[in-house]
């Protein structure tokens, strides 16, 4: 009796200590293989989520215990459920490590330190000022609905982890542990909350190709679950699939961390570019991230989208080839992640487009990204398989 007591105690104490329920087995990962996937993710990275299901009235304390992975780039966002868009966002750089321990995102920091450890926390938006004395703390909203349950969704993303690296960069998913915010007690891991895929908004969608032209604009990649430390632009192809698309951009400075594992060089004008394929569903196809890319003598890099039937001899002639796959309707994405905000092709200078509907405006051209950084803007051509092999589609290439 006396050492069923004692095991007692000593339970209770290991509970009034801090100790934790485990919600693990609540990681859903986003599929972001190509013609798989949905809400235009990017193949190249990894996208883990958890929802939970809260008694409206309810609250929570959850500790994300994790280390920093051997990546491009990592962060957690939690996400509004009305509007799916960030509410709270911790990027790397911002995340401070475990005492002993180094973040091996800041300039000149040694990428392959094994103390990488790290802590954030998310709490209840109105009890932010309770926390305040902990690192990484990461309010959610508390909604205000008719509803009886609210929802806590918290994303953690792994973009282009280093070569030989698996998805996740080389470690281990974050520990996730529930608690009483009021007592800091262990409490129940929440039920999971079935995740609906918002609708798509018609304020992403790029105006329609026409005139041969390949233009891009500035989306705002609103209420997709979107990450804010990106910026995009977007261009849309026609229906037909017998056409090829030409187009070229300045190759922005990025930090090569694909093949680079020594020092992490921030001194770069964007951390990550990529290009990719998708149709206005949100599935995406093929993509092009900077490190995987030809870049030409003068600075360029020559994109060719096109069917895969001409893959082979668009790349024996030095372009990048990006597959149309087989989508109505594909839209080109190009994402700039983390622009210095002294770089001339900061997409920032762009103002964004917004669609009228369903009518467009008259003349959307004034709005294409390449009247604001030059260069620094993907812009081309489109014509029939015939005329690019002629002169490809009147666009100057160099290689």
């Amino acid at each position: 009796m006396r050492k069923v007591w004692g095991l007692f105690l000593l339970v209770h104490l290991l509970i009034s200590a801090g100790h934790s329920e485990s919600c693990d087995h609540q990681w859903q990962q986003l599929e972001s293989t190509s013609y798989l996937s949905s809400l235009f993710t990017d193949s190249n990275n990894t996208y883990w989520r958890v929802r939970f299901r809260l008694p409206k009235d309810s609250k929570i304390a959850l500790r994300f215990r994790g280390r920093f992975s051997y990546s491009r780039y990592m962060s957690f966002n939690v996400y509004d459920q009305i509007t799916f868009n960030s509410q709270y966002s911790l990027a790397d750089f911002n995340i401070l490590p475990d005492s002993g321990n180094l973040n091996p995102f800041l300039a000149g920091a040694s990428r392959g330190s094994e103390n990488r450890n790290y802590t954030v926390w998310v709490v209840p938006s109105e009890m932010k000022d309770k926390f305040s004395s902990y690192s990484n703390v990461m309010a959610y909203p508390v909604t205000d609905q008719e509803s009886e349950f609210q929802y806590l969704e918290v994303w953690y993303r792994v973009y282009f982890p280093d070569m030989f690296s698996d998805d996740n960069g080389n470690v281990s998913l974050p520990h996730i542990e529930s608690f009483d915010p009021d007592t800091m007690n262990a409490k129940e891991c929440p039920e999971r909350g079935e995740i609906q895929p918002p609708g798509l908004s018609l304020t992403n969608s790029p105006p329609s190709a026409s005139q041969g032209d390949v233009f891009f604009y500035r989306s705002p990649g609103a209420n997709i679950y979107s990450l804010p430390d990106n910026k995009y632009l977007t261009s849309r192809l026609t229906r037909k699939k017998n056409e090829v698309y030409a187009f070229k951009f300045r190759n922005p400075q990025f930090s090569n961390t694909y093949f680079e594992r020594d020092k992490f060089n921030a001194d770069t004008q964007i951390r990550y570019w990529s290009l990719c394929l998708s149709g206005v569903n949100g599935v995406t196809g093929e993509c092009l991230a900077d490190s995987k890319a030809k870049i030409s003598n003068d600075g360029f890099v020559n994109i060719v989208v096109g069917g895969e039937e001409y893959r082979k001899e668009i790349e024996s002639l030095g372009f990048n080839f990006i597959s149309r796959g087989n989508f109505t309707l594909p839209v080109i994405i190009y994402r700039n992640l983390l622009s210095t905000s002294d770089f001339e092709g900061n997409l920032d200078k762009i103002p964004i487009w917004y669609p009228q509907g369903l009518n467009q405006v008259a003349d959307p051209k004034p709005f294409a990204a390449h009247h604001f950084i030059g260069d620094y803007a993907p812009r081309g051509a489109y014509c029939s398989w015939s005329e690019f092999i002629k002169n490809y589609c009147g666009v100057s290439f160099s290689f």
